[in-house]
C-alpha cells in the first residue's frame, strides 16, 4: 500500500521544515512526499527541495486548488495531508495505514488532534482548547486516492470551508469514516492564522450549509 504525504505552502520557509521532519520521523515512511508551492517568494520550494520532497508548482490560488492540484499529482494509493505549520506524530501513518488495511476504497481516517504552541518544542496550549479531540481536517485525513473521485474535489469558491464541505460530502456519499484513538497531528495554534479567527471559522461553517441547503433545493446533494 503506498502513500503520498502531501502539504501544501505559500511562504512557508520559517515552519516548513518543522512539518517536513515530522514526515521524515514517520515510522512507517510515506512512499513519496509531495509540496505544492504557492508561487512562494522566499525559498520555500528549495527548502522543500532539499528536504527530498517533489515540488509541483501551483498556477492557480488558494488552498482548495493547492489540495486539488496535489490529488491530480499524488502517485501513491493513499494520500494524507499536512499544513505546513503543523506536525504529525512519528506513528501516524503507520496506524492510519493499518486503520485503512484491505480493499475498501470508500472507507477513509482521522484521528485525535492536539492544538501546540507555534514554538520549536509543540508546547501544547493551556486550557480547555489544548484538550485532543476528534479532528475532522485534512491534517488528520488520510484516503485512497480513489475515494476522492467519489467524493469530488475540494471547492475552492468555499474559501476556508473547503475543507468541511469535504467531509460533508463524504458523509454524504455513503464514505465510511475510521476514527483513530490516538492524538496524531499536533496542530499549531497562530495568532496571524484564519483558522484561529472564530469569526472566520463562523463565516467557513456558514459558506458550507448555504452551499448544502442550495444543493439540496436543486436536486443535486445525496444527503
Amino acid at each position: 500500500m503506498t502513500i503520498t504525504a502531501v502539504v501544501c505552502v505559500r511562504d512557508g520557509a520559517l515552519r516548513l521544515p518543522r512539518a517536513l521532519a515530522s514526515i521524515r520521523a514517520q515510522t512507517r515512511q510515506p512512499d513519496e512526499v509531495l509540496v505544492v508551492d504557492g508561487r512562494s517568494t522566499d525559498g520555500t520550494a528549495e527548502i522543500a527541495r532539499q528536504w527530498g520532497a517533489r515540488v509541483v508548482e501551483q498556477s492557480g490560488r488558494g488552498l482548495a486548488d493547492a489540495r486539488n492540484l496535489a490529488l491530480a499529482e499524488a502517485r501513491g494509493r493513499l494520500v494524507a495531508f499536512l499544513d505546513h505549520d503543523d506536525r504529525w506524530m512519528p506513528d501516524k501513518l503507520a496506524r492510519q495505514a493499518a486503520d485503512l488495511a484491505g480493499p475498501d476504497e470508500t472507507a477513509y481516517g482521522v484521528a485525535h488532534l492536539r492544538f501546540v504552541a507555534d514554538d520549536a518544542d509543540g508546547t501544547p496550549i493551556d486550557g480547555p482548547r489544548g484538550l485532543p479531540r476528534l479532528g475532522r481536517t485534512p491534517g488528520t485525513l488520510v484516503a485512497p486516492r480513489a475515494l476522492f473521485d467519489r467524493v469530488g474535489p475540494f471547492d475552492p469558491t468555499l474559501g476556508m470551508g473547503c475543507d468541511m464541505d469535504w467531509f460533508v460530502r463524504a458523509d454524504a456519499a455513503g464514505c465510511r469514516r475510521v476514527a483513530d484513538p490516538a492524538v496524531l497531528l499536533l496542530k499549531t495554534l497562530r495568532a496571524d492564522a484564519l483558522s484561529a479567527d472564530p469569526a472566520v471559522n463562523r463565516a467557513a461553517a456558514f459558506a458550507v450549509i448555504a452551499r448544502r441547503l442550495r444543493d439540496r433545493r436543486a436536486g443535486t446533494d445525496e444527503g
